[in-house]
């Protein structure tokens, strides 16, 4: 099973932001056909989404000294899309969505 982690912005022309919310569900896809879903719901994919993994430094484990490795957990989608009152303006709506795969 493969949980997901929806968060979604609004991007307006005059620079202002605004956090739409978010939501966290269950889906069976995996792999490509879970990135071609959210491609298709959500718009172009614009990056990654990273997480900082900290993990001992290798030449010496018991120095205690520590690393952080970049580690990709999901991906960064946007598209235009209408405002619901004035149609003809749209502002640029941006998705991040986080994946993590449990047993």
């Amino acid at each position: 099973m493969t949980t997901i982690r929806h968060e979604a912005v609004a991007h307006h022309d005059d620079g202002t932001s605004y956090r739409l919310g978010g939501e966290t569900y269950e889906t069976d896809l995996e792999g490509g056909a879970l990135y071609r879903a959210h491609q298709r719901a959500h718009g172009r994919c614009t990056g990654r989404v990273y997480v900082d993994r900290k993990h001992a430094v290798m030449s010496d484990p018991t120095s205690g000294a520590f690393a952080f490795e970049a580690m990709p957990v999901g991906w960064v989608f946007v598209k235009r899309l209408p405002f619901d009152d004035t149609p003809r303006r749209s502002y640029l709506h941006e998705t991040w969505i986080t994946v993590e795969v449990t047993a």
